[in-house]
C-alpha cells in the first residue's frame, strides 16, 4: 500500500505541470516568453541541429560578427537532459523542457521532505509549494534558471543520506547531481545553490559536533569538499569554456552594474503576502511575480519559527532571513559586505534571485509544520484567535484603504489588482483560522486539514502561476520575417545590421544570417567596444549595463562598418499606419578576406580606434597591428597585386585561397579569440590581432590555401576531464553498489 501511495503521488506531481502548460505541450500554442523567442529558441534550434547531426559547433558565426558558442553556458548546450529537443520542434520541446523540471522540482523536494522523515502528505504540500511559487513558475522564461534550480532538493537529499551512512554511492550520485545543475546552464544560481548547498553542510556539521560524532563531523567535511570538486569536474566540459571566455565579456568591464538594481526593495515586503498580480509598465515579470510563496505556505512558515524548537525550523528560518537581506541587494550591509569578495559578486549580480532559497525555506518550514501540527494543538487555537484579530485589522485597513482617494491610488498601483489581491488574501487567512479553529476543536480529523490546506494553496498558487504564463500561435512564433527572404537569395558572403530588437537579435541564427547585433549575456566586450565607437566616436562603456545582453547598431555606412563586412542595414518604418522594414545596401563595404601590403603596430588599442574612425583611412593599403613580433624575416612592400577568395565557410572552419605577388598580410573580417588556429598550406601559422577585434596572417609569395579551425583548448581540457570524471563515477557507483550488495548478504 505504502508504494502504491507513493506512485500515485509522482503521479499527481508529473502529471501537475503538463496540465498547466498543456495549450503548448499538447495543443497549437507555443510558450511566447521574450526570452524564449529572442534567446533560447533560436540556439536550441541550432542546438537540436547539432545533436541530430552527432556534430557539435563551439563558434556561432550568426550574432556579434562571431561568439565562442561552446562558452554560451546559459544555453545549457551539454545538459544531459536537452533530450527532448532530439525528436521534437524546438517550441514543443521547450514546453516539455519547462513541465518536465517543473516536475523534478516537486519530486525532488517531495523525496527529500520524505528524507528528514516527514509524512507523505506533508511532503507532497511542501514539494508543491517549491514547484508553484512564484519565483519557480515566473522563471519558466528563463529555461537556465529552473533547471539549474530543480536540482537542489535532490543535493540536499544526498548529502543528507551521506551524512547517515558511510560507503560512494551517495556521495557519488550528490556529485552528479552537482554537476547537472552547473551544466543546466544559470551560473548566478549555481552559486546561489552552493551557497545554499554550503549552509545546510554547515548545519549538518554542527548538529553532529553537537552529537559528539567528531569522526562524522570530519568524514562529512571531506564528504562535501569532495562532492563540489566532483560536480565542478563533471561540468567542465562547459565551466572551463565559459571560464575562458568571461574575462573578455561585458560583465567582465562594463563600469555600470544596475543589475543590482534588480532587487526586493524594502517597500514591497507587502508583496510577500499581496502579490502584484501583473508587472507594471517597462517592469519585469521577475521584479512582480517572483516575491509570492502563497498565503498558507507563509502562514505555516511563520507558525513553525515561532512554535516549533527543532534544528532544523531554525537552520531554515535563519536561512530564510539571511536570503531576504540578500534579496534586498544595495539596501543592506550583506550585500557589501559579500560583494567585495570576488567568488560571490556573480551570485549578488542580481540580488533579487535570492529569492529562491527563501522559497526553499518556506517550503521546507510550511511542510514541517504541517507535520508538527499535532504536537502543537494547542498553540494552534491560540494562533487562531490571533488569526481573527489579524483579519480583522485587515478588513479595516482595507476599508480605509478603499475610502482614501490617495491611499486608494497606492493600493491600486502597489499591487496592481485593485483589492483583488487584499481580499484573497483576507479569504485565505479567514479560510486558515476556521480550519484551525476546527482542528483545535477536535472537529475535523488532521487527514482532512492537510488537504484542505493544500486544495487552499493550489487554489492560490495555480491561478497566479497561470496569470504569467503567455501562450501565442505556434504559427506566428514560426512564421520567417519576409525582410529574411531578401538575404537569403543574396548568396554571397556578408554580414547584416538588422535594427529591429523583435527580429534583430538571435532569430538570424535560426536562418544561417549572419548578424552583427544578437543576444548574449557574454557579448564580447572589445566588440561591444568596437561597435559604439563606429556609432559614438566615444570609448566609454561605463554606461553600458554589465547585464546588457544584446546592442543594435544604427545605420552606419562607414568604413568601420566596412570592416565589418555589413552588406546590408535593416530597420523598420511606417508608412500610412503600416509598419514596413526598410533595407539600405552599404556602399562601404570590405570583402570578408583581402591582401594588404603592409602594417603599422599601434599599442595603444584606444588609438587604433580613433585611426579606424578616420574616414581617410585606408585599411586595404596597411593594417593596425598591436605587435609585430614573428614578422622580421618578411619583405613586406609597399603595393602589392593578388586576391583572397573563401572557398569554404563553416561555423567552426574557413578556407581561404590566396595568390600574392610579394609576401602580404592576409586580413580577415573574424573576431579575434583565443581558440582559433590558422594552418597555410597545412603548416600551423600565427594569427595577429588586427584593426582592434579582427585577424591576419602573414603569407610569403605565392599561392596558399590558408584554413582557419576552432579548436580551443579549454573545451578539450574540459571534455578530457568530463569523461574521466564520468568514468570515474561509473566505477565508483559499481563498486559501491557491489560493496552494499555483499554486506546485505552477509547481514543476518
Amino acid at each position: 500500500m505504502p508504494k502504491y501511495k507513493t506512485g500515485l503521488v509522482i503521479l499527481f506531481l508529473c502529471a501537475l505541470p503538463y496540465a498547466l502548460l498543456f495549450p503548448a505541450i499538447f495543443g497549437t500554442k507555443v510558450i511566447l516568453f521574450p526570452d524564449h523567442l529572442s534567446f533560447f529558441y533560436p540556439y536550441k534550434y541550432v542546438a537540436s541541429q547539432m545533436y541530430r547531426e552527432c556534430r557539435m559547433h563551439l563558434w556561432d558565426p550568426y550574432i556579434f560578427a562571431g561568439l565562442p558558442m561552446g562558452a554560451e553556458i546559459q544555453t545549457g548546450l551539454f545538459y544531459p537532459l536537452n533530450f527532448f529537443f532530439l525528436a521534437l520542434p524546438v517550441f514543443k520541446a521547450i514546453a516539455q523542457f519547462a513541465a518536465f523540471h517543473l516536475f523534478l522540482a516537486s519530486l525532488f523536494m517531495y523525496l527529500y521532505l520524505r528524507g528528514i522523515a516527514l509524512s507523505r502528505s506533508s511532503s507532497l504540500f511542501g514539494a508543491l509549494v517549491f514547484a508553484y511559487n512564484g519565483f519557480s513558475f515566473v522563471h519558466t522564461e528563463q529555461l537556465s534558471i529552473i533547471s539549474t534550480c530543480a536540482w537542489l532538493p535532490l543535493i540536499l537529499l544526498l548529502i543528507e543520506r551521506a551524512s547517515r551512512a558511510r560507503g560512494v554511492v551517495y556521495p557519488v550520485l550528490a556529485g552528479i547531481a552537482m554537476g547537472s545543475q552547473f551544466l543546466a546552464g544559470h551560473p548566478q544560481m549555481a552559486l546561489i545553490n552552493v551557497l545554499a548547498i554550503a549552509a545546510y553542510v554547515i548545519f549538518l556539521l554542527h548538529t553532529s559536533s553537537l552529537s559528539g560524532r567528531r569522526a562524522g563531523t570530519k568524514r562529512l567535511a571531506i564528504t562535501a569538499i569532495l562532492i563540489t570538486a566532483l560536480g565542478l569536474s563533471l561540468a567542465s566540459i562547459a565551466l572551463i569554456p565559459f571560464a575562458e571566455v568571461y574575462p573578455f565579456s561585458l560583465r567582465a568591464h562594463a563600469g555600470a552594474d544596475p543589475s543590482t538594481d534588480i532587487a526586493l526593495a524594502p517597500g514591497r515586503l507587502h508583496t510577500l503576502l499581496l502579490p502584484q498580480l501583473r508587472p507594471k509598465a517597462e517592469e519585469l515579470d521577475e521584479v512582480t511575480g517572483s516575491v509570492y510563496a502563497g498565503t498558507v505556505p507563509f502562514l505555516l512558515a511563520i507558525l513553525a519559527a515561532a512554535m516549533l524548537k527543532k534544528r532544523l525550523v531554525r537552520f531554515y528560518s535563519l536561512l530564510a532571513l539571511l536570503s531576504l537581506l540578500a534579496a534586498f541587494g544595495r539596501a543592506t550591509p550583506l550585500w557589501r559586505v559579500f560583494s567585495l569578495l570576488a567568488p560571490f559578486r556573480l551570485a549578488f549580480q542580481i540580488p533579487l534571485r535570492f529569492l529562491f532559497p527563501y522559497m526553499l525555506s518556506i517550503s521546507a518550514l510550511s511542510a514541517i509544520a504541517l507535520d508538527s501540527i499535532p504536537e502543537i494543538r494547542e498553540r494552534i487555537a491560540i494562533a487562531a484567535r490571533c488569526l481573527w484579530v489579524i483579519i480583522a485589522v485587515l478588513i479595516a485597513l482595507t476599508i480605509l484603504l478603499l475610502l482614501s482617494p490617495g491611499t486608494r491610488d497606492f493600493l491600486v498601483h502597489s499591487t496592481v489588482g485593485g483589492v483583488r489581491a487584499p481580499v484573497k488574501c483576507i479569504l485565505m487567512l479567514s479560510a486558515c483560522a476556521l480550519l484551525f479553529h476546527l482542528w483545535a476543536r477536535g472537529r475535523i480529523t488532521r487527514v482532512l486539514l492537510v488537504i484542505s490546506l493544500t486544495c487552499l494553496t493550489l487554489a492560490d498558487l495555480l491561478p497566479f502561476d497561470y496569470g504569467y504564463l503567455k501562450f501565442g500561435d505556434e504559427s506566428i512564433a514560426l512564421a520567417k520575417p519576409e525582410v529574411f527572404n531578401f538575404f537569403e537569395r543574396d548568396k554571397s558572403l556578408y554580414r547584416v545590421s538588422i535594427l529591429d530588437r523583435d527580429i534583430g537579435l538571435n532569430l538570424p541564427m535560426v536562418y544561417k544570417i549572419q548578424n552583427v547585433s544578437g543576444y548574449s549575456p557574454v557579448i564580447l566586450s572589445d566588440t561591444l567596444h568596437y561597435s559604439i565607437y563606429n556609432a559614438t566616436h566615444s570609448h566609454d562603456l561605463s554606461r553600458v549595463q554589465s547585464v546588457s545582453r544584446f546592442y543594435l547598431l544604427p545605420n552606419l555606412d562607414t568604413k568601420m562598418s566596412g570592416l565589418m563586412n555589413i552588406k546590408y542595414h535593416v530597420a523598420p518604418f511606417m508608412k500610412e499606419g503600416v509598419r514596413y522594414m526598410g533595407i539600405s545596401q552599404m556602399k562601404k563595404i570590405y570583402p570578408r578576406a583581402f591582401l594588404v601590403p603592409r602594417y603599422t603596430v599601434v599599442p595603444e588599442r584606444n588609438a587604433i580606434l580613433e585611426i579606424l574612425g578616420n574616414e581617410e583611412f585606408d585599411p586595404t593599403k596597411v593594417i593596425l597591428l598591436e605587435t609585430d613580433a614573428g614578422l622580421e624575416n618578411y619583405n613586406f612592400m609597399p603595393s602589392t597585386g593578388g586576391e583572397a577568395q573563401v572557398i569554404y565557410f563553416a561555423p567552426d572552419r574557413i578556407d581561404i585561397a590566396t595568390r600574392a605577388e610579394t609576401d602580404s598580410l592576409l586580413f580577415v573580417s573574424e573576431i579575434f579569440f583565443p581558440g582559433w588556429r590558422v594552418f597555410i598550406d597545412g603548416i600551423e601559422g600565427r594569427i595577429y590581432r588586427a584593426n582592434f577585434i579582427f585577424r591576419s596572417v602573414p603569407l610569403r609569395r605565392g599561392e596558399h590555401r590558408v584554413s582557419f579551425i576552432y579548436d580551443p583548448l579549454s573545451f578539450r581540457v574540459g571534455k578530457y576531464i568530463s569523461i574521466s570524471s564520468l568514468a570515474l563515477c561509473l566505477c565508483l557507483l559499481t563498486w559501491g553498489m557491489r560493496r552494499r550488495s555483499q554486506r546485505d548478504a552477509q547481514a543476518p
